[in-house]
């Protein structure tokens, strides 16, 4: 998964994810912890799941469309 934010990730870091949407107002309740794989030139990072629920997975799958 790639996630934009307004501070700047290092690789290595270990992050938290309690909600998921399309918008603010679409947010979603959910539980993913995850590792820092890499970080692009404008700041995205790229993250591996250490943990994930069932209702992250879920809305991950509404978000791409499946």
């Amino acid at each position: 998964m790639v996630i934009d934010a307004a501070e700047r990730y290092r690789v290595g870091a270990l992050v938290s994810i309690d909600a998921l949407g399309f918008d603010k107002h679409s947010l979603q309740r959910v539980d993913i912890r995850g590792r820092v794989t890499r970080v692009t030139d404008i700041g995205a990072a790229a993250v591996d799941f250490l943990h994930r629920d069932d209702a992250a997975m879920l809305t991950l799958r509404a978000l791409a469309g499946d």
